[in-house]
């Protein structure tokens, strides 16, 4: 039986694309990985050989990236934007206890992407790990891997013990107008005016900013953490007030001099099942806050 022209064409055509969507289907992932290392944070193919561990962070929004770099002999450097602003000496401890974790959760063989596909904000993380010569970078936004976690984890607890309790996170301050608007439109309530701190004080370390921002409160707190945007010289100090059903954070901004810039308030209800108005003197304002209901943890 003979075939016409227009039937080896048909058969060409199919056998072509057949080609194709069989190419695309082997091909695609490393497609997608190759645009994934194409964007954030690079990826460290060569770093120096003294260097145990690459650690970055930076805001899926942009503003400062955070870089700790740790090396075998215990040195430790926080850089911010490239930029050196911390250093210090971790002991043999610290280092042991990362070592360990990583050949733990086994990070050499872990996915260069660990993005979470389901949330879309948060921030952007990258490790990249360096034993005996042999390099492996995993990254993504708001990573959930359990693996990836428990070495983020590890890391940030040693650096957080071997620096003190002085390890500063990054976080970027464009002006009390503008981070105003910004939560405002978040539906966050925003505090601008009728501070305490109004006098000049300097503030020269993190237990100075916390002792300075907890006298705008009129509430207690469990947790507290602290950032600082060297660029603009602005504390940022967080409250966790939370209680058992309901979430509050209560987000002090200082300027270098000690004076109250920016009080941003967050309120959940858990127990809630519908978004309604609700009214909370531990604020210590007058007003009534929106209470997002998100669900329980």
């Amino acid at each position: 039986m003979e075939l016409d022209n227009s039937t080896y064409k048909r058969i060409i055509i199919f056998a072509v694309l057949v080609i194709v969507i069989g190419a695309g289907i082997i091909f695609l992932p490393n497609i997608i990985q190759i645009h994934s290392s194409l964007i954030g944070n690079p990826s460290y193919t060569t770093i120096s050989s003294n260097v145990l561990l690459i650690y970055s962070e930076r805001n899926a929004m942009g503003g400062t990236t955070t870089t700790i770099k740790i090396y075998n002999n215990g040195k430790t450097e926080t850089l911010h934007d490239n930029k050196v602003v911390e250093s210090f000496n971790m002991n043999k401890t610290g280092i042991t206890t990362i070592k360990n974790t990583i050949t733990k959760v086994k990070f050499m063989e872990l996915n260069k992407d660990v993005t979470d596909p389901n949330v879309m904000d948060g921030s952007y993380n990258s490790i990249t790990v360096n034993i005996n010569g042999q390099i492996h970078t995993s990254k993504g936004y708001n990573p959930s891997n359990k693996s990836f976690c428990k070495l983020q984890d590890t890391v940030i607890k040693v650096l957080e013990k071997q620096s003190g309790g002085n390890l500063l996170q990054p976080f970027s301050f464009d002006g009390v107008e503008e981070e105003a608007n910004f939560w405002k439109s978040d539906g966050r309530k925003v505090k601008t005016v009728g501070f305490k701190n109004t006098n000049p004080v300097e503030i020269k370390n993190k237990i100075d900013a916390i002792e300075r921002a907890k006298k705008e409160l009129t509430i207690k707190y469990s947790q507290v953490q602290v950032a600082y945007d060297y660029h603009s010289s602005m504390w940022d100090v967080d409250f966790d007030c939370s209680t058992e059903n309901t979430y509050y954070n209560v987000a002090v901004t200082l300027s270098k001099d000690g004076i109250t810039k920016l009080i941003v308030y967050e309120y959940y209800n858990f127990s809630m099942n519908s978004t309604i108005l609700s009214k909370h003197p531990a604020f210590g304002i007058s007003t009534y806050f929106f209470a997002k209901v998100i669900p329980a943890l």
